[in-house]
């Protein structure tokens, strides 16, 4: 066209004159329409032209085998259904002119109904610029499916007006496979966080049913190992609003791997439902929603309505601050969180990968959570190390419940006008304790303590503060007086004590903000035994008195003060004879002392071949591992949620200059474990090994060594496999000369391995293991259905949830020579006694092999006992005990597997042989 820029017409003479120029002046941002093709599965034809509701194509085939430019339009006719067949979509548009996929006609959203295995309804691969709106899909392993290989920058794809339903296990070959999920909208990727694969993605008014989880972020299937882990994709600035989702398996929603998002107005309920059509089975866990590897997000508007820990057994979760790298940034406000098995809002480090760095939530309700705790059971958990950030205008309401409030260590968050209900504020006095002296290891402290100038361990629950006029007293930093307090190892002693002057209040300032009912035990000593007298009673929030004033004296031997209490209480002390009041330690908690684990040397190493020979392992202790063991007896916990196990097992340790030894051999009615060689091994049945080997005993993520051992690994039951990792790395693998060797037997399977020592050093530690060493252990058998379903996880150690990345719960392993068979087994062990004649005599006494010490009872009242906590079952040989006179001695002997069912070893009640010592064999 030629370009003119002026126009001059002379005129002779008058005629009527109209101008009329054609020619393209261009709008703003006018766009190519493009195309538009019909579809009708009832009156179309592949041949046709598909340009007029007269000539529709039929299949999708027809469309797949298509590419679209910008502004093109597919429509598929309304009310009408396409089985047994995919749509594939070619072509790209752009953000101001995408192509189109909707519907035409009255009726219905038109049906698209796979109902092939693994198949997507709708699949975009490497293609962008689209709309798609006004569909119903159904009936296939996803319902679309977005999914970028190589390709980056891509712009625009707009979803709105969709029913997704029914994408299950049905239609998939592998349901609980990682990034092999059910799902109802995935986006799928192949590339590391600092590049986006899409940005400007809008999703609204989308309704999904029935579907395993009906959104999902991830790594498409090529960059995946056989676990299903790889290298994810990220999304950006992101518009989601008004989505609905009901009866989902898995999550309700997730939301991964996303920069620069708004959501609003979202619903989820009956999240991990177990029924006749779900198994409810998650293995990464189950939530309502779950936000993880994301930043700069707003959750504005969320409902979350009935969320169980399905069969797995663990999480069931509301909102779920998953963390991850990169995590920072993600407010949630204006939420509403119902019915959930474990925690109403959940803040997790990822697993140790990080949590969230700012995550936020502001007018929050929650209300009816902890119904089936598995491992979290309050209004909002908090993990260790699970990031920073605020919580404010919360209302937590735990109805007649008797779930926490705040579970978890709060470190780095603020928590701003919150509000519980009900609020509770009680104090109940429970006795004195008298027996102990300063050995409160075997009483006390289950939950944490503080002992005044040594050592701090408070609970997660308690906020702590000491007020008043008051200064800090060390009468002996080393001790051997019984009265001083051990520390949590019981190794050393230390006598101290914080005190207030004559006039001047001691006070305990302690906030239980989890709103749970906990036993407090204060131990105060009269250390120069000077005959001091003080009051002690404690107040409430409002400072009304909750326990009455109660003086106690005669304390020279050392005393402990035991009460209940929930929410903010004070506990105050005052003098009433002598110079100051004081008070040495306070402790949280029962508690019942775990014996070390004793572990021989042996002469010969075992040769690895998953036969667990009597002879080679003869040095070894069988360490036995059952539900009632674990459970009943209060040697460990049932971890991980489930109910019960009737899994059994036998393990077996010994060691040389070289490494560290395993044997077990386990009894299970069904065995999982789909995994391969190179993959975590968690979660299927297992031997689990944690090692913490300079004995830290470090809090929350471990400072301690993972190693996994399985039998037979992979689909095909191939050779034995393991895993190892550094608790703290995440998922680095360190296998060198790791070793394990395995089969399946015919009720179970029995496995060998072996870890050496240098394993052990991967950060940093330098030691060598000799007799007399000591180490942090722990041990673990996951139990799991055929399916995938947890049964139960045994343990040798620790007691509530998340223990096996808790090295502070693990058990202290001594290395040794091997055991001569009439060792003592009683010396070093636990021992409590009815009463004692102190400050002369301690019960310990009678077990330190000292003839020159003894225990003596308080007074002559009859009976008096002993009783010895061996930590472990023993086949005892004989009994030796030694009198401090040569009287007639009368007494029985008994023994306990549990401490409550006794059986009597010896009855010496008619006795006449005079002492002072008394021998009898044990058959």
């Amino acid at each position: 066209m030629k370009r003119i820029s002026l126009l001059s017409f002379f005129l002779a003479g008058l005629l009527s004159f109209n101008l009329i120029l054609s020619g393209h002046v261009p709008a703003a941002h006018a766009e190519d329409p493009g195309t538009v093709y019909y579809v009708s599965q009832s009156g179309g034809d592949d041949a046709n032209d598909g340009l007029t509701e007269d000539t529709p194509w039929q299949t999708l085939a027809k469309v797949s085998g298509m590419t679209f430019e910008p502004g093109d339009r597919i429509l598929l006719k309304a009310g009408e259904r396409w089985t047994n067949e995919t749509l594939v979509l070619h072509g790209s548009g752009t953000a101001t002119n995408p192509i189109t996929l909707s519907a035409y006609g009255i009726g219905s959203k038109p049906v698209i109904s796979p109902q092939i295995v693994d198949s997507s309804a709708i699949t975009l691969h490497n293609e962008a610029g689209w709309k798609v709106t006004g569909l119903e899909l159904e009936k296939a392993m996803m319902g679309i499916n977005l999914e970028y290989d190589n390709v980056y920058n891509m712009e625009f794809i707009w979803l709105e007006d969709l029913f997704i339903h029914d994408m299950d296990d049905t239609y998939n070959s592998n349901p609980n496979k990682y990034n092999h999920f059910s799902v109802g909208i995935a986006w799928m990727g192949n590339q590391a966080a600092s590049t986006f694969h899409l940005k400007n993605i809008t999703m609204k008014s989308i309704v999904f049913d029935r579907i395993n989880s009906p959104l999902w972020q991830g790594a498409i299937s090529r960059h995946t190992n056989s676990a299903g882990f790889g290298i994810n994709a990220r999304f950006g600035d992101i518009t989601i609003q008004d989505l609905t989702s009901t009866n989902s398996k898995q999550w309700g929603y997730n939301f991964n791997f996303m920069v620069n998002a708004t959501v609003t107005d979202i619903s989820t309920a009956n999240v991990g439902i177990v029924s006749a059509d779900s198994d409810g089975v998650n293995p990464y866990g189950i939530g309502g929603i779950v936000v993880a590897y994301s930043r700069d997000m707003v959750f504005d508007g969320v409902n979350i309505h009935n969320v169980s820990k399905g069969a797995q057994g663990y999480d069931g979760v509301g909102f779920d601050f998953e963390g991850g790298l990169e995590a920072s940034n993600i407010m949630l406000r204006n939420a509403v969180i119902d019915g959930t098995d474990g925690a109403g809002l959940m803040i997790f480090n990822n697993g140790g990968v990080g949590g969230t760095a700012g995550a936020h939530a502001d007018t929050v309700t929650i209300t009816n959570f902890g119904r089936s705790p598995g491992n979290s059971s309050g209004g909002i958990k908090f993990f260790p190390d699970s990031g920073t950030g605020t919580i404010k205008n919360a209302t937590i309401d735990r109805g007649s419940s008797n779930s926490p409030f705040i579970e978890g260590p709060t470190t780095g968050f603020t928590l701003e006008n919150m509000t519980y209900i009900p609020d509770v504020n009680r104090a109940d006095f429970i006795r004195m304790e008298d027996v102990l002296a300063g050995n409160w290891r075997d009483r006390f402290g289950k939950e944490g303590y503080r002992i005044e100038q040594g050592e701090d361990k408070l609970p997660d629950y308690v906020e702590f503060a000491v007020s008043g006029q008051t200064d800090s007293v060390v009468w002996e930093t080393d001790s051997a007086d019984y009265r001083a307090l051990t520390d949590a190892k019981g190794e050393h002693r230390r006598a101290a004590a914080v005190y207030a002057d004559r006039g001047a209040e001691l006070v305990y300032d302690l906030n239980l903000k989890d709103g749970l009912v906990h036993q407090i035990a204060l131990y105060m000593v009269d250390w120069n035994r000077s005959g001091l007298k003080q009051k002690v009673w404690v107040e409430g929030a409002g400072e009304e008195v909750l326990i009455a004033e109660k003086e106690i004296s005669d304390f020279g031997e050392g005393k402990y003060y035991v009460f209940n209490a929930a929410g903010p209480v004070k506990v105050k002390t005052t003098v009433v004879e002598g110079e100051r009041a004081v008070i040495s330690g306070v402790f949280f908690g029962a508690s019942k002392a775990t014996a070390p684990m004793t572990v021989n040397k042996t002469s010969a190493a075992p040769k690895l071949d998953g036969n667990v020979g009597s002879e080679e392992w003869s040095s070894a202790d069988i360490i036995e591992m059952s539900y009632e063991k674990q459970v009943a007896n209060g040697d460990g916990s049932l971890i991980g949620g489930g109910a019960h196990t009737d899994l059994t097992g036998e393990l077996r340790l010994i060691w040389d200059r070289f490494g560290l030894y395993l044997a077990g051999e386990v009894k299970d009615s069904e065995y999982f474990n789909p995994y391969g060689t190179g993959d975590p091994l968690n979660n299927n049945d297992v031997i689990q090994v944690t090692l913490d080997p300079l004995n830290k005993k470090t809090s929350g993520t471990a400072d301690a060594y993972i190693f996994d051992f399985v039998p037979t690994s992979g689909a095909d039951h191939s050779g034995a496999g393991t895993w190892f990792e550094h608790w703290k790395w995440g998922s680095s693998d360190y296998r060198a000369g790791v070793k394990v060797a395995g089969k399946l037997t015919g009720d179970g399977y029995a496995l060998e391995a072996f870890i050496p020592w240098d394993a052990l050093k991967k950060n940093g530690e330098s030691f060598q293991v000799v007799p007399g060493m000591k180490m942090g252990i722990g041990l673990m058998i996951g139990d799991f259905k055929a399916n995938g379903q947890l049964k139960g996880i045994l343990t040798n150690f620790g007691q509530g949830e998340n223990a096996i990345g808790d090295a502070s719960a693990y058990r202290t392993v001594i290395f040794a020579e091997k055991q001569e068979a009439d060792a003592v087994v009683s010396r070093g062990k636990i021992i409590t006694a009815s009463s004692n004649n102190a400050p002369s005599s301690s019960p310990l006494m009678a077990i330190d092999g000292n003839e020159a010490t003894s225990w003596v009872a308080a007074n002559g009242d009859l009976p008096q006992w002993l009783e010895v906590d061996l930590g472990r079952a023993y086949s005892l040989s004989g009994i030796d005990q030694l009198f401090l006179t040569n009287d007639p001695w009368k007494y029985t002997v008994q023994g306990s597997l549990n401490g409550e069912d006794w059986t009597t070893i010896v009855d010496q009640t008619a006795n006449t042989e005079q002492g002072p010592s008394f021998t009898h064999a044990v058959e």
